[in-house]
């Protein structure tokens, strides 16, 4: 008899586990949903797209968590000022012992969309980067004051 009660509990718990994912599911799709007709996320994608290209990662994917921080930083900052953040970013997109840099490794890049977005003190910290930049004479991107005329990215 107590194997044919733990089997009926079993079965009860593996029923109830299966409701609740189905639940959480739905829950998350709602929230997806919620996201994608929210009244900046025009705003949201073009500036996923704008960041893609400025730092090279064309093949990114705008998903929740990345869609959830660009949004909440659209709440207090302008597309113009995080497009600003987007600039800083990607001219000095490693990090490495002295602090931001212009090149290092694949393991030293520090540039996500996500990370940018993170919280108003992030986003100011790479406003202040670039400060630092002005326009490419050649494809009218950011780049570094230096004494060319154009960025690193007409040079390849």
């Amino acid at each position: 008899m107590v194997a044919a009660e733990k089997d009926a509990d079993y079965n009860g718990l593996d029923r109830e586990v299966r409701f609740l994912r189905r639940r959480v599911g739905a829950l998350e799709r709602e929230l997806q949903d919620k996201r994608e007709s929210h009244a900046k996320a025009k705003e949201a994608k073009e500036l996923f797209a704008y960041w893609a290209q400025a730092t090279g990662h064309g093949r990114a994917a705008l998903g929740p968590k990345r869609m959830k921080a660009v949004l909440a930083a659209l709440q207090h900052h302008s597309l113009k000022d995080l497009e600003y953040a987007v600039d800083g970013c990607a001219a000095w997109p490693y990090v490495n012992h002295s602090g931001r840099a212009e090149t290092g490794t694949s393991k030293e890049r520090y540039d996500d969309i996500e990370l940018i977005c993170r919280d108003e003190i992030q986003v100011e910290k790479f406003m202040a980067l670039a400060r630092g930049l002005e326009t490419c004479a050649t494809c009218d991107r950011p780049r570094l004051r230096l004494e060319l005329s154009f960025c690193r990215g007409c040079l390849s």
